[in-house]
């Protein structure tokens, strides 16, 4: 029996609300996610890319596209000369489709893409093979957002050597995928080939402490990553206990997020020197974990021996602090907010009461 198509009823070609027939794209058309395009519309849109050079974004989310149209689309693709910005969420391109963009991307010459978004697209292992392949043939790919897929880690392994060999990527999203602990040591391979990433987010991967301690060890370069994002996986003692050592070498990093893992108070002696030391990190997350009392003196101590604290936001919610540990480091970090916000404000008052206007005399 053939599957059955879900999708909604498709309007004949483009939406005659948005695009007259013959109409040509231009930049105020970047946006076409509020009707539903039907092929007729996609392969209008596609044959426009071909000639096209004026539009630099187009979204197509919410479509319901499927490998076929991604067929299409990629036709238009391969050949355009303007497009930097691609948003494909939360359609149903699958392997198949995915293959297809980038293989088009990977046609493309000179390649100017640098935004793909494939978030929630039922990509497996296969598509990452190709997304691998374009990461190594592109050097405009800044950021790669797939979150919400089927990643496994022979995906990941293909994403982290494209990484290895890419010098333009600075953001990858691939939370809520299913890399384990061998899906993120390939991906910190990637950061220590000298990746120039700077936001990473790996929540919801079931990575454990395999995947924390090789991270640990890529962070420990000092690159130029600044915020990684490791909510909701099974990260335990020696886990973060590895990542920490890492970490403290580092002077770049401005968040990071271990919310909704395994956290206890044993990791104290660990975070101690970070938090201690560092004059980078503005945003902390250890939400919903184990952390007791115990911990919450200790660190209000180290935060207070930092002269330099740059922190602006440390949650510290759901855990089993008493309301009287919490509020104390609550109020910590809102003073110590206040306090950045006002030495900053007096800096550019400063900044700015001390330009020296140049005046060009007018000639007569």
């Amino acid at each position: 029996m053939a599957p059955v198509d879900k999708r909604p009823p498709l309007v004949r070609g483009w939406s005659g609300k948005v695009v007259l027939p013959n109409y040509q794209l231009a930049e105020e058309e970047t946006k076409a996610l509020i009707c539903n395009i039907s092929k007729s519309g996609l392969v209008q849109i596609s044959r426009e890319l071909t000639e096209n050079e004026d539009l630099s974004a187009l979204d197509l989310r919410h479509h319901y596209f499927l490998a076929p149209e991604g067929a299409t689309l990629a036709k238009g693709l391969a050949q355009n000369l303007g497009l930097m910005s691609l948003n494909l969420q939360n359609n149903d391109l699958g392997d198949e489709g995915v293959i297809y963009i980038a293989q088009a991307l990977q046609q493309q010459s000179p390649s100017l893409l640098q935004d793909l978004n494939l978030c929630s697209n039922s990509i497996g292992d296969a598509g990452c093979k190709e997304l691998g392949n374009w990461l190594i043939e592109s050097g405009s790919a800044k950021e790669l957002h797939l979150k919400n897929n089927r990643i496994g880690a022979d995906g990941a392994k293909c994403i982290g050597e494209g990484m290895g060999k890419n010098r333009s990527l600075k953001v990858l999203n691939i939370s809520q995928n299913d890399l384990q602990d061998d899906g993120a040591v390939a991906i910190a391979e990637g950061i220590l080939q000298g990746s120039p990433l700077k936001d990473l987010d790996m929540g919801t991967n079931s990575i454990g402490n395999q995947g924390a301690n090789r991270l640990g060890e890529a962070l420990s370069k000092n690159g130029p990553m600044q915020r990684v994002i490791l909510r909701v996986n099974r990260i335990r003692e020696q886990g973060w206990r590895r990542f920490l050592e890492g970490v403290v070498h580092n002077t770049k990093l401005r968040e990071l997020d271990f919310s909704s893992n395994i956290l206890e108070d044993n990791i104290i002696d660990w975070m101690i020197p970070y938090v201690t030391n560092t004059k980078t990190l503005s945003k902390f997350h250890v939400n919903d974990n184990f952390l007791t009392d115990n911990f919450g003196r200790q660190i209000l101590k180290a935060l207070e021996r930092n002269e330099s604290l740059p922190l602006v936001s440390f949650n510290v919610d759901q855990n089993r602090f008493t309301e009287f540990v919490k509020g104390q480091i609550d109020l910590l970090i809102r003073t110590n907010a206040n306090e950045i916000m006002k030495k900053e404000k007096e800096k550019r008052k400063t900044t700015k009461g001390g330009r020296k206007t140049t005046r060009i005399p007018s000639k007569s």
